[in-house]
C-alpha cells in the first residue's frame, strides 16, 4: 500500500439498534454474530457477549496502528522450516471393500444414500 494515512477506525453504532458504550458493534450486529456462532443471546448473555466483543476489538485496535509496510505476509504463522513433520505414509490397512460390503446400496466404490434435499 502506498497510502501512508492510517486506516479509518470503526465508529460506534449510535443508532436505534443500541450498542455497548465505546463498541463499534451494535446489538443487532452482536445478535447476528451470535446467531451465526449459535451462541445464546437471551437475557444477560447478550450484554456479556457485547462486552466481550468490545474487549476483543479494543485489544486488536493497536494492531491496526502498526506500520507493516515492507513486511511480507505470512501464508502460515509457522513458515519456518523447523517443524518436525512426520513422513506421509499409509499406516492402516485398506478396509474400503470390507466397509462397502456393509452398505445397503452402493455404486462401485461409492456409498449410495437417499436424496434428502430437493
Amino acid at each position: 500500500m502506498s497510502d501512508s494515512s492510517p486506516s479509518p477506525q470503526p465508529q460506534p453504532d449510535t443508532g436505534a439498534s443500541g450498542s455497548h458504550p465505546e463498541t463499534p458493534q451494535g446489538r443487532d450486529t452482536v445478535r447476528h454474530l451470535a446467531r451465526l456462532a449459535r451462541l445464546p443471546t437471551a437475557g444477560p448473555a447478550l450484554e456479556q457477549l457485547t462486552a466481550d466483543l468490545h474487549t476483543f476489538t479494543a485489544q486488536m485496535t493497536p494492531l491496526g496502528e502498526l506500520d507493516t509496510r515492507g513486511l511480507a505476509p505470512l501464508v502460515h504463522p509457522c513458515e519456518d522450516d523447523n517443524q518436525n513433520l512426520r513422513a506421509d505414509q499409509v499406516t492402516e490397512p485398506d478396509l474400503s471393500a470390507q466397509l462397502l460390503s456393509c452398505a445397503p446400496e452402493r455404486d462401485e466404490d461409492l456409498f449410495l444414500v437417499p436424496k434428502v434435499i430437493d
